[in-house]
């Protein structure tokens, strides 16, 4: 009961806190997800090879690897992929807990994952639970990585997936990502 007290309460801070269409896309992305089993391309496609969202379903597998898809972060904690019989073929499963960020870690992890199987010309879907926190928040470590500011990958994100609600927690790891690559730079 407390669970779900605590997911309607997080529902009404989201949609108190958003503009109409942005809950209605959200909204709409939802019920796309569930009965398709993919998440709305034109929600989730943040370049030909790079797409986030939120958990797929077994008959949404044809359509992802239609798409190019053949790999797989997945940032859910409470559900892993492989056990239940939809993973891809490339694989990454980084449990972290909901409304919470990645650590530096699993950050480093999933972009060394992700810029690996981009680079053998693989497609890579990033999902959590719904897409808006976890998964956006890896893929904008991602993008900080291919030479982005924290602010142009949220900025990129938002453009697709205008409904994305990273916390300030994720926000934060995603800067302090952005140090870290700063440090590791090499210098001119």
């Amino acid at each position: 009961m407390n669970r779900v007290l605590f997911s309607l309460k997080r529902a009404w801070e989201w949609i108190a806190e958003r503009p109409l269409h942005q809950t209605g896309l959200r909204i709409f992305a939802q019920v796309a997800r569930q009965i398709s089993g993919v998440p709305v391309r034109r929600y989730s496609q943040i370049s030909p090879l790079l797409h986030i969202g939120g958990q797929h379903y077994p008959q949404g597998l044809p359509a992802l690897r239609a798409r190019g898809i053949s790999a797989v972060v997945n940032l859910r904690k409470e559900f892993d992929d492989e056990a239940a019989g939809v993973a891809l073929e490339h694989y990454l499963h980084l449990p972290v807990i909901d409304n919470t960020a990645p650590s530096q870690e699993e950050l480093q992890a999933g972009v060394d994952f992700m810029t690996e199987q981009i680079g053998a010309g693989r497609g890579v879907y990033v999902h959590c639970g719904v897409g808006v926190g976890r998964a956006p928040t890896m893929a904008a470590a991602y993008l900080v990585s291919t030479g982005l500011t924290p602010n142009q990958a949220w900025a990129r994100l938002r453009a697709v997936r205008p409904f994305i609600w990273a916390n300030g927690r994720q926000r934060a790891a995603v800067n302090q990502f952005a140090q870290g690559q700063q440090t590791c730079s090499p210098t001119s």
